[in-house]
């Protein structure tokens, strides 16, 4: 719940003018519900291994006209019946993300409430345990186009040597994709074909050449994984990404 307000406001916020009809649209069940997956409300989401799983992932049935229909933050900030964490699942998205919270701020395994009971403000054991923004390690990739009658290729940017150097792909493919067929009256918007966006680029700014450009405009950060081989796709409108489903 807390992200479709997130969603909401940010609307408004590049929108700036208050909604007189519906103005966004939220689809019934994400990718991880479609793919069958037991928790399906994570990053963003509290649908955590601590607590029972919710009874469904479609938010029809698990959302309330009145939580979704006018959006706001009111949902996540009033109360809710205390109930037990013994039942067998919960019915209701922004009942599970309340109880989640408080799992969070009085009985789990790194409770908040450490701070006002203990005042460990002197120490940075609390943060060392759950850093702010804690991120995945990640490598550079570029996609890079050699001169105009070059196709684009992807390349990686060894970050561990000094100066950093461009090589060939190794654990990672990102394989180039092209898609004839769409839905019946879909189509993009717009032509995102980086031979043209860099000759742009380069006339504009007077780069010396296509090389510069993709070093300067092409880089790319994914998630680092040891041992195991990640394969993508990539496509001008739709970015790199993995099949869904796809084990990490």
């Amino acid at each position: 719940m807390r992200s479709i307000i997130q969603l909401a406001g940010r609307v408004l916020k590049h929108r700036p003018q208050i909604p007189t009809k519906p103005n966004i649209i939220l689809l019934n069940k994400n990718y991880k519900a479609l793919a069958g997956k037991d928790c399906c409300f994570v990053k963003p989401g509290f649908e955590i291994s601590e607590l029972k799983r919710l009874g469904s992932h479609d938010l029809l049935e698990i959302l309330d006209v009145e939580q979704f229909e006018t959006i706001n933050a009111v949902p996540r900030i009033s109360g809710i019946e205390k109930k037990e964490l013994n039942i067998n699942s919960w019915n209701n998205l922004v009942e599970l993300e309340h109880k989640a919270i408080t799992n969070q701020l009085f009985s789990g395994k790194k409770t908040a409430n450490v701070w006002w009971k203990h005042t460990p403000q002197w120490c940075g054991e609390v943060q060392r345990q759950q850093q702010f923004r804690k991120s995945q390690p990640d490598e550079a990739y570029y996609l890079f186009i050699d001169d105009k009658n070059s196709k684009p290729k992807w390349r990686w940017k060894n970050e561990h040597v000094n100066p950093p150097q461009f090589g060939e792909l190794s654990g990672v493919s990102i394989e180039n994709i092209d898609i004839d067929v769409y839905g019946k009256g879909n189509d993009f918007w717009f032509k995102l074909d980086a031979g043209e966006i860099y000759m742009q680029l380069d006339e504009e700014l007077k780069i010396d050449s296509l090389f510069e450009v993709s070093k300067r405009f092409g880089e790319l950060r994914l998630d680092e994984y040891e041992n195991t081989q990640q394969d993508y796709k990539y496509h001008p409108n739709l970015g790199v990404f993995r099949e869904i489903g796809a084990e990490q």
